[in-house]
């Protein structure tokens, strides 16, 4: 997975990148791949889902899938978790999204009840799908690969770029997500900056 999580910061929360400070992340000299990504909560049945839109999905995302493929770059697509498949959207249905605006998609994967994806109800779909969804131009996040001799720096860069930029390193995301899983009720909240 990637090595870097860039965000945006806006009053003291992550926010869609106006679009100069993405393309110019998105350029981070020493990353040798960079994407963009969208990120955000919808209702699926009057149940709050969590969105996720980009594309070049992740090769996890394809070791996760049980059922299908994953979506087509600005196709009407999404994979889904398992356990949102368990309580209607199976391969080959349709759910309406609701967001900033409504979307009808066609779910054409499933992912694997043991992938950490799927045991939460997570909707993955392409980015331009995403970005119509929400109705925003820039995206919530850009997931960067990088090699370690090389972090410190592209990490430096980024934080120059602007002073609402905000790095997560995967060593320490991979932590807390793991550590978050195993609770039974709450949430999970983690700061940087």
């Amino acid at each position: 997975g990637p090595d870097l999580f860039v965000t945006y910061d806006r009053l003291g929360s992550p926010a869609p990148f106006p679009v100069d400070v993405a393309v110019r992340v998105a350029a981070l000299p020493g990353a040798s791949r960079a994407i963009p990504r969208i990120t955000g909560r919808a209702l699926v049945a009057g149940r709050v889902v969590q969105i996720v839109g980009e594309d070049g999905l992740d090769p996890l995302m394809h070791a996760a899938l049980t059922e299908g493929r994953v979506p087509r770059a600005g196709a009407p697509e999404a994979v889904v978790g398992a356990a949102l498949a368990g309580e209607g959207p199976a391969l080959g249905r349709r759910i309406a999204i609701e967001a900033f605006q409504t979307r009808v998609l066609e779910v054409v994967g499933v992912m694997d009840a043991a992938a950490p994806l799927a045991t939460s109800r997570v909707v993955a779909t392409s980015f331009d799908t995403a970005r119509s969804l929400f109705d925003e131009d820039g995206p919530t996040e850009i997931l960067h690969w990088v090699d370690a001799a090389r972090r410190a720096d592209v990490v430096a860069a980024a934080l120059a770029l602007s002073p609402r930029v905000r790095v997560r390193e995967r060593d320490l995301w991979s932590g807390i997500a793991a550590r978050g899983s195993q609770l039974k009720a709450g949430a999970v909240m983690a700061l940087f900056s």
